[in-house]
């Protein structure tokens, strides 16, 4: 359903299955956790950013969580 506003391209599922998902983090929160982690899992759905590679993640802006060490 189109809404007339541009989302960042991050912000939407991987046009790929879910396994390639490695790593995600919060739109608002820098953090980017294993996709695995318990506080990943705990990111709202709307918020939720997927990577399939570290680097993405950090060109993104994110930094590693320091508990889960991505």
């Amino acid at each position: 359903m189109a809404t007339g506003q541009s989302q960042p391209s991050q912000l939407q599922p991987p046009t790929g299955h879910l396994n390639d998902v490695i790593y995600i983090a919060s739109a608002g929160r820098e953090p980017f956790h294993h996709a695995a982690y318990r506080s990943a899992s705990r990111i709202v759905a709307a918020n939720r950013m997927h990577f399939t590679s570290r680097q993405a993640a950090l060109d993104a802006g994110h930094c590693p969580c320091k508990k889960c060490k991505p």
